[in-house]
């Protein structure tokens, strides 16, 4: 499924502090539909209006349903993981 979120990671990188930053650095990534820790089903993403430091922003939002809380930081590590394990594979 296709998630777009906050990449503070990145954006820290290139610009310092995510609350001094020039601009917000979102990406859209493809991940599993499935829950990482129990392998249950995702919930259904969704674009939220998303405000810091006085700018708007469309992120994803999404509650699965076996309770299982999907951070920004821990769905873009499974998209750089999955990334590895492609490139490895060809």
């Amino acid at each position: 499924m296709q998630v777009t979120v906050v990449d503070r990671v990145l954006q820290d990188l290139l610009w310092g502090n995510g609350y001094r930053s020039i601009n917000q650095v979102i990406r859209t990534v493809e991940i599993s539909d499935r829950c990482p820790v129990c392998g249950g089903p995702r919930g259904e993403p969704r674009l939220v209006r998303y405000c810091e430091d006085d700018e708007w922003y469309d992120v994803s939002r999404w509650e699965n349903p076996c309770g299982h809380l999907d951070t920004y930081a821990n769905v873009l590590q499974e998209t750089a993981t999955n990334q590895e394990g492609q490139i490895n594979e060809t």
